[in-house]
Parts: C-alpha cells; sequence; structure tokens
C-alpha cells in the first residue's frame, strides 16, 4: 500500500529517507518519538497492523520527524540502527563527498566557458572509458540539427529564427 506521506520526509532544515520496515524498527522509532506506548498497540506492533493504517503511520512519521534538523534525526536513526539517508539538494549535491569519492563529477576545459564541473559518464566499459565525446553545446548551437532530425522543414526553422523563437548560438538567451 501507498500513502501520500511517505518519504522523503521533512525535517526542520531539510529532509530525510528512511527505511523502518521490520518490527525492531518501528519499536526502535516509537522510542524515539516518545511513544512508546505505540508498541503495544495492534494497529502498529505487526507488519499486518501497520499495513492497514499505513495512512496513519506515515503521517505519524512525517509530523514526527519534522520536530528535529536533519543531522539530529540521522545521528539518532543511525544510532537506531534504523537505514536513513539525508536527501540532497542541487547545491549540496555538488559537494557531497559520496558523489566525488565514486567518481560522479568531473572537471572539463569547455572551449567557451572554461573550466566546468559536470557529471562523469555513469558507467564503465571492459573496452575502455567512453567518456564524453564533445562538450556541452551552447544554446541555440544545435537547434538546427535537433529540429531536422524530427523532420522540422527548413522553412519553419528560419520562421522560428525570424520570429525569434530559435536562437541562434551566439545570441543570448
Amino acid at each position: 500500500m501507498m500513502s501520500q506521506d511517505r518519504p522523503p520526509y521533512k525535517t526542520l532544515d531539510g529532509y530525510i529517507a528512511d527505511s523502518v520496515y521490520i518490527d525492531e524498527h518501528w519499536q526502535r522509532l516509537f522510542e524515539l518519538t516518545r511513544h512508546p506506548e505505540m508498541n503495544e498497540d495492534e494497529r502498529f506492533c505487526t507488519i499486518a497492523g501497520r499495513t492497514e493504517n499505513i495512512d496513519y503511520l506515515c503521517k505519524f512519521v512525517s509530523d514526527s520527524l519534522e520536530t528535529k534538523t536533519t543531522d539530529e534525526w540521522v545521528r539518532l536513526l543511525e544510532d537506531a540502527d534504523i537505514p536513513v539517508m539525508r536527501l540532497n539538494t542541487p547545491e549540496s549535491l555538488i559537494e557531497d563527498p559520496q558523489m566525488d569519492d565514486v567518481g560522479f563529477w568531473i572537471e572539463e576545459e569547455h572551449p567557451t566557458e572554461g573550466l566546468i564541473r559536470q557529471k562523469a559518464v555513469p558507467h564503465k566499459w571492459s573496452g575502455g572509458d567512453p567518456g564524453l565525446r564533445h562538450p556541452a553545446p551552447r544554446l541555440g548551437e544545435n537547434s538546427t540539427e535537433f529540429l531536422e532530425e524530427f523532420s522540422i522543414s527548413k522553412d519553419r526553422i528560419d520562421a522560428l529564427r525570424q520570429k525569434r523563437i530559435l536562437l541562434e548560438p551566439d545570441q543570448e538567451g
């Protein structure tokens, strides 16, 4: 069953995802949220009961996790041996040490933009590293070729350019 309040869950300053599934996880979570009585409630002490009451339970977890910061919940849940992870924002993803450790990012010199950081090719091949074949195009650089691949006529492409709907590569956006 799915609930609208399923993870990720909002905290005071961000979001986390947790994997609270087995009985022991739930027992520890109820303790952490200062509701140990829920361990004795037939609606929550078994997987069958939790499944039947998933909407209530997920709302409870959602409301509970909004009471502390992400760092506080990550520490508490990790200490309770409940799988948890903080969710990155686009900004924090760039600085995430795990992304660096797995080689997610590469830096390359772009012919017009200088040194840029971008995601690497996400897989490895036995015959060698596929790498990036060419730098990211500038705004409008590949518009004509792209539209032609979708059978847009040259006349229609020219009309779009005249109306300034389609930019030339050297035009500002």
